[in-house]
């Protein structure tokens, strides 16, 4: 949940990038926001996996407020500074997307408008799933599954056991 602006929160994310070196990033969610943003400032990040990305940051804005806010009072202050439409494009990176098709918190066409501006490699699998599919365990284990091959194909087995 996020509990910082968004600059903050990829200050802090790019530091752990810095310090890990060559990567590839995994979030949920807001999370996914984050991996998409770290893809495009990074040279560090090898691949990319989001599953169900805040992607459309006004949308994510209007939806949070209209509903309890679980977010820090200065969260939104700096979202006009991003676009991730525009951020995605700065370099490619290999980005594998997980989508609910009952999300009303980042919806499906949001994901699809964001994916298709995305360069190859890429991939979207979309689940018959709201936001928070955390209780399926089947759909939970098959994005497991699918990241990790996605992380193996780009960043190779040896990155993954090390």
């Amino acid at each position: 949940k996020p509990t910082k602006t968004l600059t903050e929160d990829l200050t802090d994310a790019l530091s752990l990038v810095d310090y890990l070196g060559e990567c590839g990033v995994y979030g949920d969610s807001w999370g996914g926001q984050i991996a998409f943003q770290l893809g495009a400032r990074s040279e560090l990040v090898k691949v990319v996996v989001g599953r169900v990305p805040v992607t459309d940051l006004n949308h994510f804005r209007n939806h949070k407020e209209t509903r309890e806010n679980p977010c820090a009072p200065d969260f939104f202050k700096d979202m006009a500074e991003y676009d991730t439409y525009e951020d995605v494009l700065r370099r490619p990176v290999p980005t594998l997307m997980f989508s609910g098709t009952r999300d009303e918190s980042c919806p499906l066409e949001y994901h699809e408008k964001l994916f298709a501006l995305l360069s190859e490699p890429k991939k979207h699998v979309v689940f018959e799933q709201p936001h928070d599919w955390g209780d399926d365990e089947g759909a939970d284990a098959e994005t497991t599954k699918e990241a990790l091959a996605w992380f193996n194909q780009y960043l190779g087995k040896k990155r993954l056991q090390s």
